[in-house]
């Protein structure tokens, strides 16, 4: 896979706020997305950086050149697998700032003063870099699985929140559908309870945030994830 994690499935290190362990609630959110895309397609390295047969970007982890910062000191390289950090705390693209504006609404007036991402973990479900915005559930490859039961297990959410039907689907199909095919048409599909290595934790599965469904739905997505906030959590 690259530096430091030969012995992982998982290329993208997960952004981890510094109030995670305090969480919403009291809750420890994991939010997982479903891909970083790269569209500099004059890069030397896109093609196969971006290559959906291969699925794996990790080569090209320390030098892209669109992570190179000059500074008086040098060139330093933000690390590829660092994206999820990248992502939260530099970009303002309509899905960030849509699913911002609903943790703004959970956590309240007291949202004014804070950075709420700092209250979550964020990451994407897809390993590698994909070569176009859109994500296609084609893109989804073994590996990341895998690596997403990686990174519940080192981080131990008490909720994890998907984005899109994409994630949501290969979670639930990988986990075993039949286990929890009766609690998702009880909660219309929005949440059911999963379990990996004895830690129990409750999954919300959401529109993705830059859909044109999210507007219409937020109701949906504020009640359910309200609900999942008060679920207890030693319940199996």
């Amino acid at each position: 896979m690259g530096d430091n994690q030969k012995n992982s499935s998982r290329f993208f290190n997960p952004r981890t706020g510094e109030k995670y362990d305090t969480g919403i609630n009291g809750k420890k959110i994991l939010v997982v997305g479903d891909s970083f895309y790269c569209l500099k397609t004059a890069c030397e390295y896109h093609s196969k950086c971006t290559d959906t047969e291969q699925n794996d970007s990790s080569t090209y982890n320390l030098i892209c050149p669109e992570r190179l910062i000059h500074t008086d000191e040098g060139e330093n390289v933000i690390p590829l697998r660092d994206e999820p950090t990248v992502a939260i705390d530099e970009y303002e693209s309509y899905a960030y700032l849509n699913f911002k504006g609903l943790l703004q609404l959970l956590i309240g007036e007291a949202s004014e003063s804070i950075n709420v991402w700092d209250y979550v973990a964020f990451t994407n479900y897809i390993q590698f870099f994909i070569p176009q915005r859109e994500t296609d559930s084609r893109f989804i490859t073994e590996k990341d699985y895998p690596s997403f039961v990686e990174v519940v297990n080192e981080l131990e959410p008490d909720i994890v929140v998907t984005w899109g039907d994409a994630v949501a689907n290969s979670i639930r199909n990988m986990y075993g559908r039949n286990k929890i095919e009766d609690e998702l048409i009880e909660n219309q599909y929005y949440y059911n309870r999963m379990q990996f290595d004895g830690h129990s934790f409750t999954i919300l599965n959401l529109y993705h945030p830059s859909s044109k469904i999210w507007p219409s739905d937020i109701y949906n997505s504020y009640k359910y994830f309200k609900i999942v906030l008060d679920i207890n959590q030693d319940k199996n």
